[in-house]
């Protein structure tokens, strides 16, 4: 998952890492690869389509968790927004 993003995105890199060690993964690497794998090689795209979709399931929990550590007045109800 990391191959994929540039050294300089070290942010989003930072990012990914978080929502891929603090939250359980679901079962779509499972699932993507018995249903779209026909060969070995199907393999990388099928990894990346996992990452995806496990970093859009956890994106919603970052960014509350984000919205949550800020200052009270600058956000206050942008959690309730997301």
């Amino acid at each position: 998952m990391l191959d994929n993003l540039r050294p300089r995105d070290r942010h989003l890199r930072r990012m990914m890492l978080f929502a891929v060690r603090r939250h359980t993964p679901s079962d779509y690497p499972f699932l993507f690869r018995y249903a779209a794998c026909r060969t070995e090689e199907d393999g990388t795209t099928v990894k990346n389509l996992a990452a995806a979709v496990h970093l859009l399931q956890s994106s919603t929990i970052i960014t509350d968790d984000i919205l949550d550590a800020g200052s009270p007045d600058c956000f206050a109800g942008a959690s309730t927004i997301i």
